[in-house]
């Protein structure tokens, strides 16, 4: 069954009082030792009103793990970056739902514009956190009656939200891929989202909304021009990859594309595929369209990089298709050391 993670809500109280409770006695016997002093003290602020009011509460982010509907892990962190509560119930461990909920809660954090996180693990679950790039940050503390916990803490990576641009046929597709890749990060086609069946674009309401939908999180990598929704796209994101190859070059990668496409019968999205009318007779072409904007284009990019109006942005403009290939491995590389 498919794990999902999305906010807590006030309804979902008793279900988390519910995996809260079991996770506690029983996955944590070796920290409680069974010890009835311990195990009271350790339940006693586990119950279903404690658990609405801090889902509800406005300095916290609460996550919930569910499996066909069901919750089965649940997660709280504080506005400042402090995690105080990540459970899992017994019957999902191993499942990888820790891993999941610390995930979204992480991601939460870099979207607060939070450099750090951090929590105070059980013995038990110190490996589960140092795997997951947690360094132990103080001497161990005391918890519920015989129990101890682990101050750790994690420097959270940068924010990384790439808008890779460039004349249709350029080659932005396949370098946003690497990207996302690399970066581990989630890859965003504009294309995608407004081609409907038949080569039909969807309604602009439509397509502004999937946009919004899928540049929410903190990191992303988008491809696409699409100057209707540069107002969504651009003030959210850090960094412009500009391909700004040659017109030869773009024309000459297009027609290939374009050519390989037909042969093979590739699809695209939503069963689109590339054919001799739509290419060479349609005004619809790709290669007419690379032809009566290219020049547009790229003077408008230019005059945009140089007006300032994003000047958040960071800009990487690569003349030459052997300029992406050093590019993406300093991005791997920088990733790497986090």
């Amino acid at each position: 069954m498919a794990l999902a993670i999305r906010r807590a809500e006030p309804d979902d109280a008793a279900a988390i009082c519910a995996v809260l409770r079991a996770s506690i006695t029983q996955l944590l016997a070796g920290e409680h030792r069974n010890d009835p002093a311990t195990l009271g003290a350790w339940l006693e602020n586990k119950t279903v009103e404690n658990v609405r009011t801090w889902v509800s509460a406005q300095d916290c982010h609460a996550v919930v793990a569910t499996r066909a509907d069901e919750v089965c892990g649940f997660g709280l962190m504080k506005l400042s970056g402090e995690i105080g509560l990540l459970y899992v119930a017994p019957s999902a461990r191993f499942h990888g739902v820790s891993k999941a909920m610390l995930a979204a809660l992480e991601e939460a954090a870099v979207a607060l514009g939070l450099a750090r996180v951090t929590a105070t693990s059980s013995f038990a679950a110190l490996p589960f956190y140092r795997a997951r790039g947690y360094e132990l940050a103080g001497e161990p503390v005391t918890g519920f009656g015989v129990s101890r916990g682990c101050p750790v803490a994690k420097t959270l990576r940068a924010a990384q939200r790439i808008v890779v641009i460039g004349t249709s046929g350029c080659g932005k597709t396949v370098l946003a891929r690497h990207l996302a890749h690399s970066l581990a990060c989630p890859y965003v086609e504009l294309d995608e989202l407004f081609w409907g069946p038949r080569w039909m674009p969807k309604p602009e309401e439509e397509f502004r909304r999937l946009v919004e939908a899928a540049t929410r999180m903190p990191r992303w990598v988008v491809d696409g021009n699409y100057g209707r929704v540069r107002d969504i796209l651009w003030p959210r994101a850090t960094t412009i990859v500009w391909l700004n190859y040659s017109f030869h070059r773009v024309l000459l990668r297009s027609l290939r594309r374009t050519l390989g496409r037909m042969i093979t019968r590739e699809p695209f999205w939503h069963g689109n595929k590339e054919s001799f009318r739509h290419t060479f007779l349609s005004r619809e072409s790709i290669l007419l369209w690379v032809i009566r904007t290219f020049h547009r284009r790229r003077k408008e990019l230019a005059g945009v990089r140089a007006s300032g109006k994003y000047s958040h942005l960071s800009w990487v403009e690569l003349r030459r298709p052997a300029d992406a290939e050093p590019y993406l491995r300093s991005i791997q590389a920088a990733h790497a050391r986090g």
